[in-house]
Order: C-alpha cells, then sequence, then structure tokens
C-alpha cells in the first residue's frame, strides 16, 4: 500500500503542475492586449516617420502590430487613416484594430511626398504656322495633368501661376530678343499670343501640380505675312 500510495503522488503532481501552468498561460493571456503595437525608431523625425508617394498604399502593413498567439488577423478588422492630400508635411498615421467589438488604436507618423512633375503632352506641329494677325489657341492642342499614383489628374488654365497651387499659364516672346525670352520665362501671368509680329517666336508652357513640381516645354511658332498654304 505505501508503494502505490507514492506511485499515485508521484503521478498527480505533473498533472497538477500542468494543469496549474495552463491556468497561468490562460490568465496570461487574459490580461495581456489581444494587439501589441510596435515601436519605431528613426526615420526622418527619429520617432519612425515613413515616406509615402502621394496616391500609394502604406507599403508594409505588418511593420505597425503585433497578434496575441491566440487572436487570428482574419477576425481583426485593421484601419490606416491619415490625410492623404496633405503632402510635404509629417502627419499622422492613425492605425487601429477592431477586436471583439473593441478597438485599440495608436499614433505613428507620416510624410506624404510627390516626387513626379505633371506632364505636359502637347499633340500639334513641331513648328506652329501662323498668319499674322490672326488668333491662335495653344489650349486645343495641350493635354496636361499630374499622376496621383495611377490616376490622372487634369491641370486647367490659371490666370497666374503659382508652383503650390495645381494649373499651368501660357506666356510667349520673340527669339530673336534675348531680353523679352527672359522675361516671358519668368513671368507669372498668363498671356495671349500676340501674332501682330512677323518672325520666329517661343511659346512656354509652365505647369504646376501644386506640391513645388513645375514643368516647363517650349513650342516654336512663326508668324508669317499673307495666307499660310498646306503643303
Amino acid at each position: 500500500m505505501k508503494k502505490l500510495k507514492k506511485t499515485t503522488i508521484f503521478v498527480l503532481i505533473p498533472c497538477f503542475m500542468a494543469l496549474l501552468s495552463g491556468c497561468q498561460n490562460a490568465k496570461t493571456e487574459e490580461t495581456q492586449s489581444p494587439v501589441t503595437f510596435l515601436e519605431l525608431n528613426g526615420g526622418i523625425d527619429g520617432h519612425g516617420a515613413i515616406v509615402l508617394e502621394w496616391g500609394e498604399a502604406i507599403p508594409d502593413t505588418e511593420m505597425y502590430h503585433t497578434f496575441r498567439s491566440d487572436v487570428k488577423k482574419e477576425d481583426c478588422k485593421i484601419n490606416y487613416t491619415y490625410d492623404e492630400n496633405n503632402v510635404g508635411r509629417i502627419i499622422d498615421l492613425n492605425v487601429s484594430v477592431e477586436y471583439k467589438n473593441k478597438k485599440y488604436e495608436h499614433n505613428y507618423t507620416l510624410l506624404i511626398d510627390d516626387t513626379k512633375a505633371p506632364i505636359i503632352n502637347y499633340k500639334g506641329e513641331d513648328k506652329i504656322k501662323v498668319e499674322a494677325g490672326k488668333t491662335y489657341d495653344i489650349t486645343k492642342d495641350l493635354d496636361i495633368y499630374d499622376m496621383k499614383s495611377k490616376e490622372k489628374i487634369p491641370l486647367v488654365q490659371n490666370k497666374e501661376f503659382n508652383r503650390f497651387y495645381p494649373g499651368y499659364i501660357v506666356t510667349f516672346s520673340n527669339t530673336d530678343l534675348e531680353r523679352d525670352y527672359k522675361k516671358a520665362y519668368e513671368r507669372t501671368d498668363n498671356q495671349e499670343i500676340n501674332t501682330k509680329n512677323l518672325g520666329n517666336h517661343k511659346i512656354i508652357i509652365k505647369a504646376s501640380d501644386g506640391h513645388g513640381n513645375v514643368t516647363y516645354k517650349e513650342i516654336d511658332m512663326e508668324v508669317v505675312k499673307g495666307p499660310i498654304l498646306n503643303d
């Protein structure tokens, strides 16, 4: 009987310890948050801020959080909230995880940058010929736009040019006058194309995406006397 009693105690002790360990693990899981937000260091501000191209999605969603061992990712609703049009400034990136009707949130920092200049697509002749005194509208041959990721954002003609406001202007000059050309290139107000003066001219297109990126395009124009004959 004594030998059997000792054997029984020997068997019961490991069972009790396993049960106690299981209870402790369950208790730990109950007190531990289902989601742990990671600390990001470095980046452009020392706090882990990342740079995101305007219009692009968050590149690595796994870098912000980990889940408790018993929590399945598919049971969570994960959201990333930020002002995608606030370009050129460090802004808040709010990461939230909803699990069992409870929301867990953490703020990170983010810089949205726009490194792509607007596109000036000119569909007209390489060298425009215009009869003296005739009006000429260059805008009919222009398609000017910016790209927000894969989305095409059309730019419209403005009265004035500002590199931090989206749009474009048209200026022009007589190419025989260097001072006139420089002045036209530096102008910030939109011009009507003047065809009263014979000779060679430059039409200058200045387009801004509103984020500081500027594109220039020059188009040759010749003002001739008399009617223009088709070749």
